[in-house]
């Protein structure tokens, strides 16, 4: 495996419109935009830590906002069919349950042509740890987006 480097140049950056097989990878605060339209991004990132009631309980996570447009001629059923994982330094990231997060709001209806909509999740990352992956498939006929980099302390 070829070793990383965290610094990158505006030429090291992949560009949104990358022809290469496989999914885009974006910085965080990049937005994806499928072939048909489709424009998918990240923003609002806070470190917070979970309660006592929340799953996981008491821990460290970083809650974030996809934001969405619709360009494409139908409408987008996000509900039922998109996805989101994470994952910091080495280790895969848990979906955090909190109030305010993914499972106490997320994506509820689908979006119609020219429309855009925002929904808040939440990824368990370590206290000290700055690297983030998130990777987002919209619907099953749309490709794997992946955002990564260092979230703000």
């Amino acid at each position: 495996m070829p070793a990383t480097d965290d610094s990158t140049s505006e030429e090291d950056t992949p560009a949104t419109d990358e022809t290469t097989d496989g999914p885009a990878t974006l910085s965080l605060t990049d937005t994806g935009t499928s072939q048909d339209g489709f424009e998918i991004g990240l923003s609002h990132f806070t470190r917070a830590v979970t309660g006592p009631d929340d799953i996981p309980e008491n821990t460290p996570y970083v809650k974030f906002t996809v934001h969405v447009k619709n360009g494409t001629n139908s409408a987008v059923d996000l509900p039922s069919e998109l996805t989101i994982s994470c994952s910091s330094g080495h280790s895969p990231g848990e979906e955090v349950y909190a109030d305010g997060t993914h499972h106490g709001s997320g994506f509820t209806t689908s979006v119609l042509p020219g429309r855009t909509a925002d929904a808040v999740y939440g990824c368990t990352l370590p206290s000290g740890e700055k690297y983030l992956q998130v990777e987002i498939t919209p619907t099953f006929d749309m490709e794997t987006v992946i955002f990564s980099g260092n979230v703000p302390e």
